[in-house]
């Protein structure tokens, strides 16, 4: 059992504003909150709207993960040296679609190209880990995992 004590009352020991010695134009503000505006974080020539770019680049990371990969069949096939599923190649070539209509709503952004591909990199990192791990996953494994040896 843990036991807290105070020493003190809570109207002795003085605290400081939550925002005292900031300088920060995002701090937080004393106002109540229908009041505050968020100020925009834009790149220096004030154009490009990083929350934007993010919240694009986040939405097309959560829609494409974790990237598709069809088990059963890398079981019994090669990874590298047979043809992938059809349902992993539908993945892939829907993910670069919608790569490319994300990448149109920032008019080629290069940042937020860059995060695209960035992206597009670790889901294919995950993939071919996945991919890997369900190819050494063999009858002999599966048994032993069950049986709990």
């Amino acid at each position: 059992m843990i036991e807290i004590r105070r020493t003190k009352n809570a109207t002795e020991c003085p605290q400081k504003p939550a925002n005292e010695g900031r300088t920060s134009e995002n701090a937080p503000s004393t106002q109540p909150g229908l009041k505050r505006e968020i100020k925009p974080f834009t790149g220096i020539d004030a154009a490009r709207d990083y929350r934007a770019i993010y919240r694009a680049a986040f939405a097309f990371h959560e829609a494409h993960n974790p990237p598709t990969v069809d088990r059963e069949y890398w079981r019994t096939h090669t990874p590298g040296e047979d043809t992938p599923p059809q349902a992993e190649l539908d993945y892939w070539e829907n993910a670069a679609r919608d790569m490319g209509a994300a990448a149109l709503t920032f008019a080629g952004d290069a940042f937020f190209n860059g995060l695209l591909i960035a992206i597009y990199e670790e889901l294919e990192r995950e993939y071919k880990a996945a991919r890997q791990q369900a190819a050494n996953t063999t009858e002999h494994d599966k048994t032993r995992l069950f049986r709990g040896a």
